[in-house]
């Protein structure tokens, strides 16, 4: 498996339209302090683990890391660039979106990335 961090929603945007040919795994998160690297989100620190495992079986497959910013950037702003990207619109960290054809096929948002068995069936399909 390879991690490719990305900066924006636009550059998602651009990553699924030249890898059209092949399935992508975006994870939304919360952004992790540099000096610590823990995210203020514990929604994200709870499913870390889960999503950690799901990944350990992927072998050529790419996932983007898509930090969605600290969480002054986050919570309670309806401005914020992933929750308004026509791509993305995420609602909540973290979340998890399978692409196929750069176009969103499964999304799994916060809770459901504790369910071991869910998380596996889409990633790994």
């Amino acid at each position: 498996m390879r991690e490719i961090k990305l900066e924006s929603p636009e550059e998602l945007e651009k990553y699924l339209e030249e890898h059209k040919a092949e399935p992508v795994l975006a994870l939304f998160t919360g952004s992790k302090d540099p000096q610590t690297g823990v995210t203020w989100c514990d929604d994200c620190e709870r499913a870390e683990p889960f999503i950690k495992a799901a990944f350990d079986k992927l072998q050529e497959r790419t996932v983007l890391i898509c930090e969605v910013g600290p969480r002054e950037a986050w919570k309670n702003n309806p401005d914020n660039p992933y929750r308004k990207h026509p791509k993305t619109k995420v609602k909540g960290v973290p979340t998890l979106v399978r692409y196929e054809n750069a176009r969103e096929m499964i999304r799994l948002e916060e809770a459901r990335l504790t369910n071991q068995s869910i998380l596996d069936e889409v990633v790994v399909s």
